[in-house]
């Protein structure tokens, strides 16, 4: 799975980095507001302040809650891609491991991933976000 996904991954991310809008997890999840702003003057650089107040309404946590499990009860038109099912509308997606207890990884093999995508990581095991004036990992 390293070798024939996620390295390859990492190398892609090294050449679109510096063309591409990248927000941590942690942004989205602490800063949703201004991760919502960020994508949209990303994605449309005429976007408004009214476009802005109604999708962070229209995307509140609880409704993308609540769009996500119609998407897993099928209620919306849903495309099935058979490693992850996404809304045709929103592409919304859920489900990238279909079942968790079949997805045990041992800590040895944790650590051999977690070693050789260290290029790509910084101390906490984060993405390092790479700035096109910036030399890429493995380079």
């Amino acid at each position: 799975m390293v070798d024939t996904v996620m390295l390859p991954w990492m190398r892609l991310y090294e050449r679109i980095a510096a063309y591409s809008l990248i927000l941590s997890m942690d942004e989205i999840e602490n800063r949703r507001l201004l991760s919502t702003w960020k994508v949209g003057r990303y994605v449309c650089p005429d976007y408004s302040l009214l476009e802005w107040a109604k999708d962070c309404h229209n995307l509140s946590k609880r409704r993308v809650s609540h769009l996500l499990k119609e998407i897993e009860s099928k209620k919306r038109q849903v495309v099935d891609g058979g490693w992850t099912y996404y809304d045709e509308e929103t592409f919304f997606h859920r489900r990238h491991i279909s079942d968790r207890n079949q997805f045990n990884t041992k800590p040895d093999v944790l650590a051999d991933i977690r070693k050789r995508l260290a290029p790509w990581l910084d101390k906490n095991g984060d993405l390092i976000r790479l700035d096109r004036n910036l030399m890429c990992p493995g380079q």
